[in-house]
């Protein structure tokens, strides 16, 4: 994991090492418990339509999400391009406070 100014980028190879090591079931169980709780607090979350920016070559997208303590969003970057350059198309990031329980 690269960490920079208080930022964690993980890459891929960070994701399979996390993976590798807790095993696929094990996390594909763990992230489908996370997403099954997010959605039981759906309406706590303040949510807004994406924001896009388009050009010939494509488009740019955000997604913000909150509520309230954590702070995430989605960037997605639709240029066809990308991929047959291998460079990223989605860059997700989520954001915590110090006093967040996801903090520590």
């Amino acid at each position: 994991m690269k960490e920079t100014a208080m930022t964690r980028f993980l890459d891929a190879t960070d994701v399979a090492r996390l993976v590798g090591a807790i095993g696929v079931p094990a996390a594909i169980m763990q992230l489908a418990d996370h997403v099954r709780q997010d959605f039981l607090r759906w309406e706590q979350f303040e949510k807004s339509a994406r924001l896009a920016s388009h050009s010939p070559l494509g488009v740019i997208e955000l997604m913000p999400v909150t509520d309230g303590v954590q702070y995430a969003f989605k960037y997605v970057n639709g240029h066809p391009r990308n991929a047959r350059l291998a460079m990223p198309t989605v860059m997700p990031s989520a954001c915590w406070p110090r006093s967040s329980p996801a903090f520590r």
